[in-house]
């Protein structure tokens, strides 16, 4: 019986930051009773003292926390979401070069966050259906497409590593040819793309209106390079062209949503 009901509160308590506390409740109310004396405990006034005594520190975690002092899980999703944007955009601008190691570690440290947030806005998303409310729809909605933008930033995150290498290694000769050019001017272009996400989700948890608007796309930085001078590129740099051109489809498609869904549309 010990191994049973430690093995389903173990289960529960590895879940997201919202629902683990659930196992250590169960855990600690299980333990309380059984082994607080070396014997088979089979009074039931301990049983019942223990269980008051979570289910009134329960009570009063959801009076605090739902009543008093609410932080929905919805809310503090977006925020991390939009954090994410704004530092996404921060590591972008980030210019190292061979040999400055306090720029290599600030970028880990930036690279290493946005993995963490990641990681938390998932926790959040997977707790905003146990809410209830009357914006329980539209907090339901949001998460829906907080989760399906953050798995296209996922893969913009795996594939900015080899562009943020070629940076890093690359010679002081290489950075002034023309794919070095037009990849300062497309970092740029990208990092106000998610400023202004970052800007659009925020004024929408403000509970500010979404004034639809058709943003300027990346790609056709990279349209106006082909028809300059794409030839010129080595064999390297073309394989980097190419993967810019799929970073520049991936984040043009999600500022096409984010500008044109409202965030807590259920339409």
């Amino acid at each position: 019986m010990i191994g049973t009901v430690s093995t389903v509160a173990a289960w529960v308590s590895t879940s997201s930051s919202r629902l683990s506390y659930a196992g250590v409740q169960i855990a600690l109310a299980f333990y309380l009773i059984h082994l607080s004396e070396f014997t088979v405990q089979i009074s039931l006034t301990v049983a019942r003292d223990r269980l008051l005594g979570v289910l009134l520190g329960t009570f009063m975690m959801w009076l605090v926390f739902e009543r008093f002092y609410p932080r929905p899980a919805s809310d503090e999703m977006i925020r991390i979401f939009v954090r994410n944007l704004r530092l996404m955009a921060e590591m972008i601008l980030t210019t190292p070069t061979d040999g400055n190691e306090e720029a290599i570690v600030r970028i880990r440290r930036q690279r290493d966050q946005i993995y963490r947030n990641f990681g938390e806005v998932n926790a959040q998303s997977d707790a905003v259906p146990f809410e209830t409310g009357a914006q329980r729809a539209h907090d339901m909605a949001a998460r829906d497409r907080i989760r399906r933008w953050q798995a296209s930033l996922r893969t913009f995150y795996l594939l900015e590593s080899p562009l943020l290498q070629f940076r890093i290694f690359s010679k002081d000769a290489d950075r002034l040819r023309p794919f070095a050019v037009v990849e300062n001017e497309f970092r740029d272009a990208c990092a106000h793309t998610f400023q202004r996400m970052a800007q659009t989700l925020e004024d929408q948890l403000n509970q500010k209106p979404l004034l639809a608007q058709e943003p300027p796309l990346l790609m056709a930085t990279l349209d106006r390079f082909r028809e300059d001078g794409e030839q010129d590129l080595s064999s390297r740099e073309q394989a980097l062209l190419q993967m810019t051109r799929t970073i520049a489809s991936l984040v043009d498609r999600v500022q096409s949503e984010v500008a044109e869904e409202p965030l807590y549309s259920v339409e």
